[in-house]
């Protein structure tokens, strides 16, 4: 039965599978990211691992997302996606699943923005600004310190590894 469904719904399913995993791979993702990390960048040991999971689970979605928006697909299709990405996030962390992809959203630009601004090194730039972004909301405070930008980059650089061709496979 499931190989009629497939083949009546056409070479897109794919990206529809995709979208429903996003959310639970993210989360995976970050729950396997926090020990090796954890290993490297001895200021973790500061932090809780459920906030950890909680923001790299957000970053890797919205990574995924903001891939989707650069597809060549119609406005449609990429609607129909975003909605299956934004009810897994509200099945998810239903208080704070979607506030947090806002957040991370907004933050992302304006750290995007003005690292193009100062001309950063641009294959650092998107990791980078989503690095900010979770060190920022894990440590409450920007990461100004060496091993605070140290993990912002090392944060930002896995989720944008993992989630970059998301809608490739």
């Amino acid at each position: 039965m499931r190989f009629f469904r497939k083949l009546r719904r056409g070479k897109d399913d794919g990206l529809r599978e995709s979208a429903e995993r996003l959310v639970p791979s993210a989360s995976v993702n970050a729950a396997a990211m926090f020990v090796p990390m954890l290993d490297q960048h001895p200021l973790l040991k500061k932090v809780n691992p459920e906030q950890w999971d909680f923001l790299l689970t957000v970053a890797g979605v919205f990574m995924a997302a903001t891939r989707l928006q650069k597809a060549q697909l119609g406005d449609d299709r990429k609607q129909e996606l975003m909605d299956v990405v934004a009810r897994g996030l509200a099945h998810w962390s239903p208080k704070n699943g979607i506030r947090g992809f806002e957040d991370c959203k907004a933050m992302f630009k304006g750290n995007f923005d003005a690292l193009t601004s100062i001309q950063h090194e641009p294959r650092f730039i998107a990791s980078d600004a989503i690095g900010m972004w979770i060190v920022w909301n894990l440590l409450q405070r920007p990461p100004e310190a060496e091993e605070a930008r140290k993990l912002a980059r090392a944060a930002g650089a896995s989720v944008v590894h993992t989630f970059f061709s998301w809608w490739s496979h």
